[in-house]
Formats: structure tokens, sequence, C-alpha cells
């Protein structure tokens, strides 16, 4: 994805960010607070200076009670739950991440290839894979793309099992 191209995406999810956000009635502190970030780094999301991670999202997408495919495609309707606590959105990192090498590993892609094609470093990918860092909604796209998997592929959890444990993760984070 070119550069031109990424801004753009950005700036297309920053605007949907701050569409879902005023219609729910949020603050960009309310979304800050349930992002464990300043309203400052929401503010520079909502403008595109700053990419948002789909675990970062995913909360979104539930705090201000939109579909998370909401960002994707306007036309899908699913119902959001309860914000996931900071230990879940740790675990859905570390589910994208795994879920990112293993369609890598079945495409037969080195992580150089991969990480050459989409305009990252091995080690950023490394990261990626590991769930050691968020994955940019762009870098998450172009990654969809090379490897020949939808966005869905990361979006829609796996097995029941894994929905029901990140759920769970969730829940006893917060209580």
């Amino acid at each position: 994805m070119s550069e031109k191209a990424r801004q753009i995406r950005s700036k297309i999810v920053g605007l949907l960010i701050r569409s879902a956000r005023e219609n729910a009635g949020k603050s960009q502190k309310d979304v800050a607070k349930a992002l464990g970030v300043t309203a400052r780094r929401i503010s520079q999301y909502e403008l595109g200076e700053k990419e948002i991670s789909l675990p970062e999202l995913e909360v979104v997408a539930i705090l201000c009670n939109v579909p998370l495919m909401y960002f994707f495609d306007e036309t899908a309707t699913v119902t959001p739950s309860k914000v996931p606590s900071e230990k879940a959105m740790e675990l859905r990192r570390k589910i994208i991440g795994a879920l990112l090498k293993q369609a890598r590993l079945e495409a037969n892609i080195s992580q150089k290839e991969c990480a050459a094609a989409v305009g990252i470093s091995t080690r950023r990918l490394s990261q990626y894979e590991y769930g050691e860092k968020d994955i940019p909604l762009a870098d998450l796209e172009a990654l969809a793309r090379h490897l020949s998997v939808g966005i869905d592929y990361f979006v829609v959890p796996q097995s029941r099992e894994q929905e029901m444990a990140f759920h769970e993760v969730s829940a006893s984070s917060t209580g």
C-alpha cells in the first residue's frame, strides 16, 4: 500500500471513528479512557494523523455501539457487547498475530518476503506475529491482501471457544 493510500485510509477510518463517537454521545475523553490512551491520541486517530490498531478499533466499535464492520462495510449488522479490558485487548493482539503467522505459513511465504511486499521491516512483522505490537489497520489490510485472506479472517473469532475466552478474560479483568 502506498504512503498516500495509507494516509487516505487513516483519514477515512478517523472520520468514521469520529462519527461513531459523536453519534453515541461519547467524548474523546470517554474513548481515551476505554483505550487507556490520551484524548490527544483519539484526536490524532480521528484526524488520520495516527493509525489505530484492530484491537483498539474493536473497543471503539463496542463503546460506540456500532458493528466493527461499520469501519469496513456499513451494511453489516452486529450487536456489540461490553468493552474489553486491557488484558482482553492484549489477548486479541496475540490472537491476531497468531492468525497472521498462520496465514503467512499457509501461504508458504517467508517473513522477509512478506515484510518486503508490504513495506515493513522483518522485525516489525515478527513483533506483529508475536502480539508484541499493535498492527495499524493499513498494515493489517496490506498483509491480508498479500496473504490472500480477507480482513474478516482476523475480525471474526475462529471458534466459539475463542470468542468465549475473549469475553471471559474481559469479564474477569473488570470484575
